[in-house]
């Protein structure tokens, strides 16, 4: 009788596909690591190792002209500002027109929010918006002056406007008085005049004196004796324009609150055309007070200051140049007297591109550089310096191929650092730091992902939303996890993950791909298409079906009806094949109206024979 051996059937073997990470736009699909993709449109990380699609958007109000800069005063009642082209809102409310249309910046200091927008200086009260100088401090620069001069220097004149107070004491003998300017403006003058029981009363101009402008004197219609020794008695007000003053501090667009000893009570701002490489300070507590001699030049003029971090208390001051320019670290201290922004020295790092690019990690500021990549500010391990570092290595090479990149907008939300370029939003995980062998000089590197479609002109946080304007004068809103929903103002979007090129244990050996099983996150509706890439093309093999949704009362479509009631996380998928090939790509997708998170997934295969070409 005949016998017969029996063949032995191919080993099967897995892929096991988990710890999903973010997105790899530097490295070819071959040489992305196991979990991180080539390319992932509109996902995040939900928790470490899983990923989930976004949230949609809607658009909440729209304006006359291009969102310029969102600003919020914070109090009982927080309030929102919108700039939009030349005017600013309080709702759908116009509380400023003549605005600069420009990115606009603002600080909170006392209960009032100050404004620049690259031409005028403004503040919001929480009523109306005006210029600050309409409103400004009024300097007394000199006091104990006599009818001809001489007295003590008191207070800097006031950049912001042009009134100033200087007090004279009366001798009982003369009746016309120098002040310290001459050619003075044609506002009125008041004078203050000391009573013996000591209260002032107001002279008027024209009927209790006169004024000369142009020689700058007053005179009085009767002598003033100061009615105690060695106190002044006549407190005059005037204004003077210096030509280009206001200007200095009108035309800055950047601001930053820095203070002595590590408050943050100071106004610092900079960004003038006219004077790249300068910036002016105000008085503590009084952003409406800046002196003419409290200012700072900042290294040379061929490169100007972009943006401002506080490191340890000091203020790190980051410029546009390469060099040992690029970053100059000063503190406050008291020099003759007054408060004075000191040099305490340069670090390496990389120049500043986009002055609206930065953000913070914790103590971690992290900016544009002009490299064209996401630096942070942070010590060197070795000898305790700083240093700039990048910290974008995988979405870097696509950051540089951004058109107008220095006009990107970043701010920090939930742990994610997003900055606006183009129509993409480019993100990095604080919670996911990696150690990237490929950069030795900066190998602390964070998870990215790329949002695609938004058209974010600028980004803003309120209400503990993430919002954005655009071009076209709307303001947009993300949903968040209390009111979930998957559309764009109703229009779906694509999202899906692709996985790193699959070989399997061996690149030489041809595999035939036969059945993958993928685990979805848990939500009330969801699901998956599968597709795999086979010789350059993506192949569908799976379409979405209703198996991983479940049942629940609170929230039913019956469209997609099912009697399912378990509510962990679901398996999809089955068998498929793909013969004799070396090596494939899945992708995940979901571009639906529903939520999508992807756990892990396996795939089995066989071996086969050699390649042979």
């Amino acid at each position: 009788m005949a016998k017969f051996s029996r063949v032995k059937s191919p080993e099967t073997k897995e892929i096991h596909i988990e710890g999903f990470r973010g997105i790899d736009l530097r490295n070819a699909p071959y040489n992305v690591a196991e979990g991180r993709s080539p390319y992932c449109p509109n996902m995040i990380r939900e928790t470490k190792g899983v990923n989930k699609k976004r949230y949609g958007y809607q658009t909440i109000t729209e304006y006359d002209g291009r969102i310029n800069g969102a600003h919020i005063l914070k109090g009982e009642e927080e309030k929102l500002l919108i700039h939009a082209g030349t005017k600013i809102y309080e709702g759908e409310t116009v509380l400023y027109e003549g605005a600069g249309d420009h990115f606009s910046i603002s600080r909170q200091v006392r209960g009032k929010l100050y404004i620049l927008d690259g031409l005028n200086y403004l503040v919001y009260d929480g009523t109306e918006v005006k210029k600050v100088s309409e409103d400004a401090y009024i300097p007394t620069i000199i006091i104990a002056r006599l009818h001809n001069g001489g007295g003590e220097t008191l207070e800097p004149v006031n950049l912001i406007q042009p009134k100033r107070i200087e007090r004279f004491t009366g001798d009982n003998t003369n009746k016309t008085f120098q002040l310290t300017a001459t050619n003075i403006d044609d506002d009125e003058v008041t004078i203050r005049s000391l009573q013996t029981n000591g209260t002032f009363s107001d002279l008027v101009e024209g009927t209790d004196f006169t004024v000369n402008r142009t020689l700058g004197t007053f005179t009085l219609n009767a002598v003033a004796q100061t009615p105690v020794v060695g106190e002044d008695n006549l407190y005059v007000t005037y204004s003077k324009t210096v030509a280009g003053y206001a200007d200095r501090i009108a035309l800055c667009d950047m601001s930053i609150l820095y203070g002595l000893n590590g408050e943050r009570n100071i106004m610092i701002v900079t960004g003038n055309p006219a004077l790249v490489h300068y910036d002016w300070y105000s008085k503590a507590d009084d952003p409406t007070y800046f002196g003419d001699i409290w200012y700072s030049v900042v290294g040379q003029d061929s490169s100007k200051i972009i943006n401002y971090a506080i490191i340890n208390d000091k203020l790190a001051t980051l410029k546009d140049d390469k060099g040992t320019d690029s970053t100059i670290i000063r503190s406050f201290e008291y020099t003759d007297g007054r408060l004075v922004l000191t040099s305490k020295g340069s670090f390496q790092a990389g120049g500043a591109l986009g002055k609206y690019s930065f953000a913070s990690f914790d103590n971690e500021p992290l900016y544009l550089t002009v490299e064209k990549n996401i630096s942070a500010i942070t010590p060197s391990d070795v000898l305790g310096e700083r240093f700039s570092q990048e910290r974008s290595y995988y979405i870097s090479t696509a950051l540089a191929k951004e058109e107008n990149l220095e006009e990107g907008y970043a701010v920090v939300f939930e742990g994610f650092y997003m900055i606006a370029v183009g129509d993409k939003i480019y993100i990095l995980d604080s919670y996911q730091p990696v150690y990237e062998k490929n950069t030795p000089y900066s190998n602390r590197q964070y998870e990215c992902y790329l949002w695609e479609g938004i058209g974010a002109r600028m980004l803003f946080v309120h209400d503990d939303y993430l919002h954005f304007g655009t071009n076209d004068g709307k303001v947009k809103r993300f949903y968040n996890d209390s009111d979930a929903k998957y559309r764009d103002d109703e229009e779906l979007f694509p999202c899906w993950f692709d996985t790193f090129e699959i070989y399997g244990t061996s690149m030489e050996l041809k595999k035939t791909f036969k059945h993958i099983a993928v685990l979805l996150a848990s939500y009330i509706r969801t699901g998956c298409r599968i597709w795999f890439k086979i010789d350059g093309i993506w192949e569908l093999f799976f379409d979405y079906d209703e198996t991983a949704n479940f049942l629940d009362f609170s929230d039913i479509d019956f469209s997609k009806f099912t009697f399912r009631t378990d509510d962990t996380p679901t398996v999809v998928g089955g068998k498929m094949k793909i013969k004799k090939v070396l090596h494939t790509q899945i992708r995940f997708e979901n571009s639906k109206d529903e939520a999508f998170g992807l756990y892990g997934a396996v795939l089995k295969y066989t071996d086969g024979g050699e390649y042979i070409k």
